[in-house]
């Protein structure tokens, strides 16, 4: 039992109507002066499941992110050398698996075991679009037939339905994500986004005889929460972007667009770094070309980096035959 003051209980119940008293009254298991009342957690799922779902999905992109960061942080301590992308695709296909079997574990067997379906498909997306596995490893299929055993759904003409949707959805953002040429093509996922999700909510709305209301309502929700999810990706790769552009600016020169001192202190940094923890081999080598500026000067700068170019890549060739 938890002891609510007066002032707490008059500013909760002012936030509801009289009903939502009435539901506090009847529905309490936390002792108040006067009465009982339920969490106020509770009232607002009930009441605002999209603010909720928002939520809910912004603070998942936000412990995986938090997740990731302290794996890493761990492997290096550790100095384990490993691959981030690999490392990323890997423990996102753990975490987003995890959450899903939990929340339908949560719901198996009971009336409304569809109250998760906006997220599943929001976890396509973070899966496709965010995590950015790569298209060589086929995984998503044999996820989409566990997660069916998992709910004892294999005989069910209305979940195979539903599967072909995911699988359909999943390859779709795979084919714009390998075949555009904008940056973030946020129009395109949108669009393929909505067509899938209102195809995989027609399914469900067969498969559990949802209410028109109810149906239509659940998809406007999934339309608002593709296009925060897609808007929140879109700030990131706009961040990442402008990130990208400053540091190319600092590593490279503005004119003939080689790589300056700061570019090369960088890399070899990293690479001693590299060898120290996988206690490697490692070789560096430096010289001087004489009168290399008078080619500059005589020639001007795009014959001076293509010599420059050349006269590079003679040195790794006969580097690496010996």
């Amino acid at each position: 039992m938890v002891k609510i003051s007066n002032k707490l209980l008059y500013l909760s119940i002012n936030l509801f109507e009289q009903n939502d008293y009435n539901y506090f009254i009847t529905n309490t298991n936390c002792k108040v002066p006067g009465g009982n009342i339920v969490l106020l957690t509770k009232i607002f799922l009930d009441n605002a499941p999209l603010i909720a779902s928002l939520f809910f999905i912004m603070g998942a992109f936000i412990v995986f992110q938090i997740l990731f960061a302290g794996v890493r942080l761990i492997l290096k301590v550790r100095r384990r050398n490993t691959d981030r992308y690999l490392l990323r695709s890997i423990l996102g296909i753990i975490y987003i698996l995890s959450l899903l079997f939990i929340m339908q574990l949560s719901i198996r067997g009971k009336n409304q075991s569809w109250i998760y379906v906006n997220f599943q498909l929001v976890s396509i997306i973070f899966y496709t679009v965010i995590l950015s596995v790569p298209f060589k490893y086929h995984l998503f299929g044999p996820i989409v037939v566990a997660f069916m055993a998992f709910n004892s759904a294999l005989t069910s003409w209305e979940s195979w339905c539903l599967a072909i949707v995911l699988i359909v959805f999943y390859y779709s953002l795979n084919y714009i994500k390998n075949h555009t040429k904008n940056k973030f093509p946020f129009l395109s996922y949108l669009i393929v986004s909505l067509i899938s999700g209102f195809a995989y909510w027609f399914f469900v709305k067969v498969k559990f005889s949802i209410s028109n209301p109810m149906f239509f309502r659940q998809v406007i929700y999934l339309f608002i929460i593709e296009l925060f999810t897609f808007g929140y990706i879109a700030i990131l790769y706009t961040d990442l972007e402008s990130r990208a552009a400053l540091f190319r600016d600092a590593t490279h020169d503005k004119l003939t667009h080689a790589y300056n001192y700061d570019a090369f202190d960088i890399d070899f940094r990293s690479l001693f770094k590299d060898n120290v923890i996988s206690d490697g081999k490692f070789t560096m080598m430096m010289f001087d070309i004489d009168h290399f500026k008078s080619i500059n000067d005589t020639y001007g700068h795009l014959s001076w980096g293509q010599g420059f170019a050349d006269s590079g890549r003679g040195c790794t060739d006969c580097t690496r035959k010996k």
